[in-house]
């Protein structure tokens, strides 16, 4: 009789263990959210939840737009015969060129790109062939050709059916470069102080209850290397938490997807998360002071590039650069900072009021300890966009 309840125990036991582990699975498979291709995630002990991963609809998305454009863009996978993993995009999905998908396509590039709106729809949805749907789209990714849910719809729709024809999977099966840049991320991640930076960011800033309220914060960093030496922000929230996003390469400027660069990518992380938080005060205050062009200048960056931007766009690429450099030299010196990333801009990036804007915050800082970026951004915008010519 003993033995017979030590045999029901034991068989009890072993239930409850084979329940336990399957339970673990299934949460740990529920952990792992609509994107499992997880590159680096931060411990829960950091403080800041963090992780980079990378998104195969999002990179589907971005060779069909190459393979609209014929693969000869300058940004989407950039001089194409010159590196095999792109050559091999080309050769795989070229043959479905003329793919439902790419019919009308147009609104979807923009000037020899991706339109960015089309990531900010991605982000809503799994990173997964079925694409589900994971959020609303944010409001701000939905002022143009996606302010219609059938416009939406018939987005999401015709990229699954672009995967599933093409058969991507096939394509996306050889794991080898992401298994390097994960290896790469993993070694370097520590010495390039991204944690801390994100932490000295919320700190400098002073404004994350102000603008994400009582919702955690979860930082990531989608990565694609179809889209070298390029960067952007994207911010949106779930019932659960808010998400703020760089969507980047972890190239150097080079262009080249084999050259890794965990400092280049560290950089642009710090500066697409600040624009999540100053961009909207930024906008409002520009709007409501600067309408006067006989008092305000419409053009403050000598480039190109930015030059074109309406004005307050040009006034948060100013600001966000400055600010970073501050974090920077709070965490390593002004050594550091004006060799890696302020030097650059000045003399190559057409901002060359950046170390006067620079100083200027040095100043604010020593003078106002316990307020917020927010108090000083209209000080910031009057001293760069006021005309004294």
């Amino acid at each position: 009789m003993f033995k017979k309840k030590i045999s029901v125990v034991l068989l009890c036991f072993c239930l409850l263990s084979i329940t336990t582990a399957c339970s673990m699975k299934q949460i740990m498979t529920i952990s792992k959210g609509p994107n499992s291709n997880i590159l680096y995630k931060t411990d829960e002990s950091k403080g800041i939840k963090y992780t980079i991963s990378t998104n195969k609809m999002i990179d589907t998305y971005i060779i069909a737009s190459a393979l609209y454009m014929d693969f000869n863009s300058n940004t989407l996978m950039p001089n194409v015969e010159n590196h095999p993993i792109y050559k091999e995009a080309k050769e795989f999905f070229s043959p479905y060129k003329n793919h439902d998908f790419l019919k009308n396509f147009n609104k979807y590039v923009y000037n020899g790109d991706i339109n960015g709106d089309a990531i900010g729809v991605l982000l809503s949805y799994s990173g997964t062939p079925s694409l589900e749907k994971i959020c609303e789209v944010d409001k701000k990714y939905r002022k143009y050709i996606f302010k219609d849910d059938k416009e939406i719809e018939l987005f999401i729709k015709g990229l699954r059916s672009f995967y599933n024809d093409t058969k991507a999977n096939e394509f996306f099966k050889n794991k080898a470069f992401s298994n390097n840049v994960k290896k790469y991320i993993e070694e370097n991640i520590k010495e390039s102080k991204l944690i801390e930076l994100i932490k000295s960011m919320e700190e400098y800033l002073n404004t994350k209850d102000k603008y994400f309220g009582d919702l955690p914060i979860e930082y990531e960093t989608v990565l694609t290397i179809y889209r070298p030496s390029m960067a952007s922000f994207y911010s949106y929230k779930t019932k659960s938490t808010n998400k703020i996003v760089s969507f980047q390469s972890p190239n150097d400027i080079s262009r080249n997807p084999y050259k890794l660069d965990i400092r280049n990518m560290v950089e642009n992380v710090i500066h697409e998360y600040i624009h999540s938080y100053i961009n909207e005060p930024i906008y409002n205050i520009t709007i409501s002071k600067c309408k006067d062009i006989s008092k305000y200048y419409t053009k403050i960056i000598n480039d190109n590039m930015y030059s074109n931007m309406p004005l307050y766009r040009q006034l948060d690429e100013y600001i966000v650069r400055a600010i970073e450099g501050r974090i920077y030299a709070h965490k390593f010196d002004e050594e550091y900072t004006f060799d890696k990333l302020l030097n650059k801009e000045i003399k190559f990036g057409g901002f060359n009021r950046l170390g006067e804007i620079y100083e200027l915050l040095k100043i604010y800082e020593k003078e106002n300890e316990n307020k917020t970026i927010d108090d000083f951004l209209p000080q910031l915008v009057e001293k760069l966009a006021r005309r004294v010519d």
